[in-house]
């Protein structure tokens, strides 16, 4: 309860302080651990750096220093096999690329 009481007085003062970084914050009343909302950064250098360090991943995945530990193993021994499910989930759960 006393852990409850504190997300919904921290979620007040994220509110009240006007802090442009936090937008949209929507919180499941049911469930006070799962919130939802937009964290802007105040720099677009920290938003470049962060866009060319996850490319800088896609492009050199290093599986010696994993995320997941079954994927790294499914791509350092079966890469035809990794690459196949990676477009399948990209298929199912990715965006639709759009049209120029």
């Amino acid at each position: 309860m006393a852990a409850s009481r504190r997300l919904m007085k921290e979620l007040e003062e994220i509110r009240k302080c006007g802090m442009k970084n936090f937008r949209n914050i929507q919180v499941d009343e049911a469930n006070l651990l799962t919130w939802q909302g937009l964290i802007v950064p105040q720099c677009l250098v920290l938003f470049l750096t962060v866009i060319q360090s996850l490319i800088a991943l896609v492009n050199d995945p290093q599986p010696e220093h994993p995320l997941r530990a079954d994927l790294a193993e499914e791509y350092s021994k079966d890469r035809k096999k990794f690459c196949k499910n990676a477009e399948e989930f990209t298929k199912k759960y990715g965006e639709k690329r759009p049209v120029d």
